[in-house]
């Protein structure tokens, strides 16, 4: 099932391979910089007991909606988006 979501957000049948192979290694990259801002708000959060004052760093999120698009732009996501 998460690799089917991995995938509808990445793949995209009116690009080339090879257009697709890169849309692929960029939702990767996206996926690991998320993760590695759930960790940084985590080990945050257990310093300071809170979230207030938390600013992710290097996170992209490119929005559902926009994962058939071919080059579908990229937000940088509050603590909520990325926490959920």
């Amino acid at each position: 099932m998460e690799g089917d979501r991995f995938l509808a957000r990445a793949y995209d049948p009116a690009l080339s391979e090879e257009q697709n192979y890169r849309r692929l290694l960029e939702v990767a990259s996206e996926l690991e910089a998320v993760a590695n801002a759930k960790e940084d708000a985590l080990a945050y959060f257990r310093k300071n007991r809170t979230l207030q004052g938390f600013v992710p760093q290097g996170a992209k999120f490119t929005p559902r909606s926009e994962a058939v698009k071919p080059q579908g732009g990229a937000v940088t996501p509050n603590t909520a988006q990325f926490l959920q």
